[in-house]
């Protein structure tokens, strides 16, 4: 019996797993532009600089964008750009979700 209950929480576990793996990332929808560099539907990180500078971000997507103060979205959060807001800002990279 209790063999049979851990094949079929095992086998519950892997299709469960099989299912989840089948969804793909959303990238955002729209323009963001970093320092006069568009990015067109962007999604996950993007290096701005090796390390933290002030620059500005023209978020046109529909989500949010994150600024970290280290390169490859590493480091502390240091801001946020909301929807349809443009920002001077303090950081490394930028992280859209």
């Amino acid at each position: 019996m209790r063999t049979t209950v851990t094949t079929l929480g095992t086998l519950a576990a892997a299709a469960l797993l099989a299912v989840a793996g089948t969804t793909s990332a959303q990238a955002a929808q729209g323009v963001l532009t970093v320092n006069g560099v568009d990015h067109v539907n962007p999604s996950g990180c993007i290096a701005v600089s090796g390390e933290a500078d002030y620059f500005t971000v023209a978020n046109g997507t529909d989500t949010t964008a994150r600024i970290h103060s280290g390169p490859d979205c590493s480091g502390g959060l240091t801001n946020v750009v909301g929807r349809g807001n443009i920002q001077e800002v303090y950081g490394a990279s930028v992280f859209i979700p």
